[in-house]
């Protein structure tokens, strides 16, 4: 777990160096978000899931059509708005995961 948590802080740093309009922001951005989510799973920290989802819709930026992983992003918040949603119940996150997954499918078809 101590390893988990140095990596926690690696990719936090990692993306303390890639301000707004970075290209490379919305990877960092998912790979913090789903060691988050990794540390959620195993300690149930629900803070860390509520981060994960901050960081997920952060990331949530539209790619170029004919990208591989245009799709991706929304997919991706959905996932972790289930997690939210098994152990919250909180209806907001049952419909944004709807929604995500419906603009994933969307994408997907583009």
């Amino acid at each position: 777990m101590e390893n988990l948590h140095e990596v926690i802080a690696l990719k936090q740093a990692s993306l303390d160096l890639r301000p707004q309009g970075h290209p490379d922001r919305s990877m960092s951005l998912n790979n913090l978000a789903l060691c988050l989510s990794t540390r959620y799973k195993q300690l149930e920290i629900m803070q860390d899931l509520d981060a994960t989802i901050v960081l997920a819709r952060e990331a949530f930026l539209p790619r170029p059509q004919g990208h591989p992983d245009r799709s991706t992003p929304p997919d991706t918040l959905a996932r972790y708005l289930c997690d939210r949603f098994r152990s919250t119940r909180q209806l907001e996150d049952q419909e944004e995961l709807f929604s995500s997954y419906a603009q994933a499918f969307e994408l997907r078809e583009q």
